[in-house]
């Protein structure tokens, strides 16, 4: 019952705990990160071996150590599984399991047949098999606990694993031949219970580290693996009204496919697309669905001739006092931070919006969109907005902010349109007005002026309009 490998990470170690001597672990940052988990079955072990040692084998029967997750009990357990070498008619081998005694009929209509099904599941190169009873219903209370915070496909509903119900029985494999037929089992050890964790998380899509256990988080997920990755839930205003912020990280399942989502076309031209999902958890009687915060993302900046939506939210899609709560994640499945949403957030509301508003005096064209597109969605504007924005939230005494930073690949600012044919002309526009003046207006008395000087004083009145936005003007 040696183990091979560290139960967290996978790599090759020679440490085991000291304590059970049946899970290896790397380093005690590893073993820190599974103590929750592996302190459920730690202490019992060399007690059952003691009260329960293993049955006598001959030739053709052995018995092998295995973990039982009962339907009516909150906490695994292990047991003795007698298999067997049996010969069919055609004269194979075959190697069976009996497990009646705990996946057999006993009149509880959620506690399903005595046929077994059975899957395998592996987990670095570790590789258990899964059985349960068919026809079973009923959640297991023990693997509810293990997978609580967890959200399904829909996310609807908590991602109970629907294939993992009634009395679940786990059991170490040694060899496979073709991949799903067992030829050798092996007893279990405790970084097996690691593997058949990973195995009841199949199903989840999300999971919210705060929506779990009485402390705030389930001690048995370690979210930071590679089958995760961060993303971030933006809750409407109805969603959060007993909270402070509206944004909260969970962790996506790296795994899964993704559903429909809606890109923010602002973070794709900054290089870093964001997908954009509702989150359906809202009561219909909820009067404000209000989210100001996540539909800032979906400004339209499509820069396509006759786009009424243009600098605006697409409405009544969204933005019509109907918005639910949404999930933002990236769309490389790269990591991305609840600051780092929030900035981008607060610049799309503070920056954007005033940059995109087209004055009153003249109209855009798709070049002088394309230019102030290319100044504004690059990481130097945003980076900058960024900074000021953290020592904000720092000076506001929210130390979460102090090891902040923007997100990583980032497009800079470069040439967004195709050079203009030499000597192109465009009517000119004015500069911005002095600090005294109300508006812009168009000089008809001014000479044309070529299409990189059009672009200059477009950038100049947008920097213009954020000044007065930020309080510099």
């Amino acid at each position: 019952m040696a183990p091979s490998g560290c139960a967290v990470c996978g790599i090759d170690t020679n440490l085991v705990c000291k304590n059970c001597k049946s899970a290896g672990y790397c380093s005690s940052t590893c073993q820190a990160k599974d103590l929750a988990l592996h302190q459920l079955l730690c202490g019992k072990l060399q007690p059952f071996l003691e009260a329960n040692p293993r049955p006598e084998n001959n030739y053709t029967t052995t018995h092998k150590l295995a973990l039982l997750f009962d339907k009516n009990e909150n906490s695994p357990e292990f047991i003795w599984i007698e298999t067997k070498i049996t010969m069919s008619d055609d004269g194979t081998y075959n190697l069976t399991c009996d497990l009646s005694e705990w996946l057999g009929y006993d009149g509880d209509a959620d506690g399903g047949s005595g046929d077994g099904e059975a899957f395998i599941h592996a987990r670095h190169d570790k590789k258990i098999q899964v059985w349960k009873a068919s026809g079973a219903i009923a959640q297991n209370p023990g693997i509810f606990t293990l997978t609580e915070g967890g959200w399904d496909f829909g996310m609807v509903d908590d991602a109970y694993p629907d294939r993992l119900r009634g009395t679940i029985i786990g059991m170490g494999v040694e060899s496979l031949k073709d991949d799903t037929r067992v030829t050798k089992y092996r007893d279990v050890t405790l970084d097996d219970l690691r593997v058949a964790l990973s195995c009841f998380l199949e199903d989840s899509y999300m999971f919210d580290v705060h929506k779990s256990h009485e402390d705030g988080y389930n001690p048995y997920v370690i979210l930071d693996q590679p089958e995760w990755f961060k993303a971030v839930k933006i809750n409407n205003r109805e969603e959060y009204f007993s909270k402070t912020n509206p944004f909260q990280e969970v962790m996506l399942n790296r795994n899964m496919r993704q559903w429909h989502s809606d890109k923010s076309a602002i973070s794709e031209l900054m290089g870093i697309t964001l997908l954009v999902r509702k989150f359906p958890l809202y009561r219909d009687t909820f009067k404000d669905r209000i989210n100001p915060e996540a539909i800032s993302l979906l400004l339209n900046v499509n820069t396509s001739e006759d786009n009424e939506f243009w600098g605006r939210v697409p409405f009544p899609k969204y933005d019509s006092g109907k918005d639910p709560t949404f999930l933002v994640f990236r769309k490389d499945k790269q990591e991305i931070t609840k600051q780092q949403v929030e900035a981008l957030s607060s610049y799309c509301q503070v920056v954007l919006c005033q940059v995109l508003e087209e004055p009153e005096e003249w109209s855009w064209e798709k070049e002088d969109q394309e230019a102030v597109l290319d100044v504004y969605c690059s990481a130097e504007k945003f980076e900058e907005y960024f900074e000021t924005f953290k020592l904000e939230k720092v000076a506001e005494g929210d130390e979460t902010w102090v090891d902040a930073s923007p997100p990583s690949g980032m497009r800079a600012a470069g040439i967004a349109e195709e050079d203009p044919e030499p000597g192109a002309k465009r009517r000119r526009v004015t500069s911005p007005p002095a600090d005294d003046e109300d508006e812009v207006s168009e000089d008809e008395n001014s000479e044309d002026e070529t299409s990189e000087e059009r672009h200059r004083r477009f950038l100049a009145y947008a920097n213009w309009k954020v000044n007065l936005a930020l309080g510099r003007g």
